[in-house]
């Protein structure tokens, strides 16, 4: 089965632009050329121009046409490596950047577990959980959003029960798990991709759509799970790095 044909122009289109036969700057054909020479709608061309505009390739510029766009320079993040986990704000002190200095800010909120929130914690959907949302900013530049939450059954009336606030504020998931008695055990993490939202995107300054790097992960004590937390970093900007250690035994 074949793609669409707004894919098959989008592919055709970035392939260009990838291997430098379309460089920054070039001038794309109009609307009305291409769909004269490729015998297509208005409304396949639209949508692969749309496509190529949220993968951060080309620029719409009003009254003068679609350019190839200037590639930005893709900063890295270094995770941390040797199985430490951290966990307060979700990942972040996981993640360093190699250039810049590192901030966030954070609101915090409770309110009923969404579908996704109440699978991974083992919850009724529309159950109580805590939900912090934290901005990361690398320098001035928003690099990521993440989200965490927490039964609100488990953490409501504690020392812990929001992770920026109290005695405990920024210690770790882990560390303010055991305050309350909580040994987590065990964390598990899912890796995907998926478009960014329409509020990601205004948080992250970047076109609805972009894609994003998501990271799930999810702290479990014995069979229970105690928080999980998600987060995206816009693929057009930033790439993750981490350094795999080999053992001893295997040098």
């Amino acid at each position: 089965m074949e793609d669409p044909l707004y894919v098959q122009l989008a592919q055709e289109l970035r392939e260009g632009i990838l291997s430098g036969q379309l460089a920054p700057g070039h001038k794309l054909p109009s609307r009305p050329q291409l769909v004269r020479d490729r015998g297509v709608s208005s409304n396949v061309v639209n949508a692969a121009f749309d496509q190529l505009e949220r993968e951060g390739l080309i620029e719409r510029r009003p009254g003068s046409g679609t350019y190839v766009k200037e590639r930005p320079r893709l900063r890295r993040l270094v995770r941390a490596s040797g199985g430490r986990v951290y966990g307060a704000p979700p990942f972040l002190p996981d993640l360093r950047p190699t250039d810049g200095k590192a901030s966030f800010r954070c609101m915090g909120e409770t309110g009923p577990a969404p579908v996704i929130v109440a699978e991974r914690l083992g919850m009724p959907v529309g159950a109580d959980v805590v939900r912090i949302e934290y901005v990361w900013y690398v320098d001035s530049e928003a690099a990521a959003v993440a989200s965490s939450w927490e039964p609100g059954d488990l953490v409501r009336g504690t020392p812990i029960a929001f992770p920026e606030e109290g005695p405990h504020a920024l210690s770790g998931v882990v560390a303010r798990m055991h305050v309350i008695g909580v040994q987590v055990d065990r964390v598990v993490e899912w890796e995907t991709a998926r478009p960014a939202t329409a509020d990601e995107a205004v948080k992250l300054a970047c076109p609805e759509g972009t894609l994003m790097l998501v990271i799930w992960r999810t702290y479990l004590a014995g069979e229970r799970a105690v928080a999980t937390a998600e987060i995206a970093i816009p693929t057009t900007r930033w790439v993750v790095e981490r350094e795999l250690q080999i053992p001893e035994e295997s040098a």
